[in-house]
């Protein structure tokens, strides 16, 4: 799959495998499914500089970055929270091929939304609300840009539940105020 955008290099991106990425299925990280083009998180990335006559009689160079990919996920988002999930894992059991996981997906991410603000993570999956999940946010809410839940260390006993404090995610303050009247969103 070869995607061009105005402005940007382009850019191939392959399975593992040397194949394409797969089009549906269910997410690694949120478990829901999808139906777009999966997106994988990169374990490796090779940048080519080419001599090309696209516009038919004057030569140029072009920059091609090839990515191969592993996993299926369905958002940048979900592909950013699974590799940070992955790396937080001890020295011992990390696989050492995606150490730089993040950086080329924040790469490939600004490639193909060169316009697209900043790559955050996704939120708690134990917050979504679906036929897998017992979360207490709705799909809009959950995948909602404009806020982050943040886990805090207060437990609501009986049932066993985990506050999160939804925060403005363009801009996150330093510190936690709970307000008098708070919402709590539990898993």
């Amino acid at each position: 799959m070869v995607i061009a955008t105005t402005g940007h290099a382009n850019f191939e991106v392959f399975t593992r495998t040397g194949g394409q990425l797969p089009i549906g299925g269910r997410c690694d990280y949120c478990k829901e499914d999808f139906t777009q083009v999966a997106i994988g998180y990169p374990i490796g990335y090779q940048e080519q500089t080419i001599l090309t006559n696209d516009s038919g009689d004057e030569s140029r160079y072009r920059i091609i970055y090839d990515f191969w990919t592993e996993g299926e996920l369905c958002s940048f988002e979900c592909a950013l929270t699974e590799v940070r999930r992955m790396l937080s894992k001890s020295s011992e059991y990390r696989d050492t091929t995606i150490r730089d996981s993040e950086r080329m997906l924040r790469m490939l991410y600004k490639f193909m939304h060169p316009n697209g603000g900043v790559l955050r993570p996704a939120q708690d999956y134990k917050l979504l609300r679906s036929r897998l999940n017992t979360g207490s946010l709705m799909k809009e809410e959950w995948k909602d840009p404009k806020h982050i839940y943040v886990r805090t260390d207060r437990v609501l006993m009986i049932p066993a539940k985990v506050e999160y404090i939804q925060q403005n995610f363009l801009n996150q303050a330093t510190t936690i105020e709970y307000p008098r009247d708070m919402t709590i969103m539990s898993s």
